[in-house]
């Protein structure tokens, strides 16, 4: 079966019993009108108008770059979301307040697309930390507050 653009589509469903779970119980589709007994079947039909032009491609990031930290502050987990323009090395690390580099949460090859990495800090005491996003030739530094 294949359509064509400005094509309507029709759809029905033959033989409907005239109730429907709904995941808390059976609820009524209508009104029996016409039908004599609840148990006869129903038809239910839906239409549907093909326009290719109403198809819209994936929306492909504009820029390479750090989109989002949340929660900030944050309790144990957060989330560093991201996006790439076009393929690149990314590599996200996270420095204490002293500098010191205490863990690399990502380090890899990304296609275009968005992204999201996640930090579980549990094992290191609250306080201000730095997440060091770099990107081929560019890098980023936030800052978030881990709240133990």
């Amino acid at each position: 079966m294949s359509f064509s653009d400005s094509d309507t589509v029709r759809v029905c469903l033959e033989e409907a019993a005239d109730r429907v779970s709904q995941g808390y119980g059976p609820k009524h589709l209508g009104r029996h009108a016409d039908w004599t007994h609840p148990d006869t079947p129903m038809q239910f039909c839906w239409e549907f108008y093909i326009d290719a032009t109403g198809i819209e491609e994936a929306v492909k990031p504009q820029a390479t770059g750090i989109t989002a930290i949340r929660p900030n502050p944050f309790n144990s987990v957060v989330n560093i979301e991201y996006s790439v323009e076009r393929e690149t090395r990314v590599e996200i690390d996270i420095y204490d307040i002293l500098g010191r580099k205490i863990a690399n949460i990502e380090s890899t090859s990304r296609p275009t697309g968005d992204y999201r990495a996640g930090w579980d800090a549990a094992d290191f005491p609250g306080g201000i930390y730095f997440v060091q996003a770099s990107f081929d030739d560019e890098t980023i530094t936030k800052r978030v507050v881990y709240l133990k």
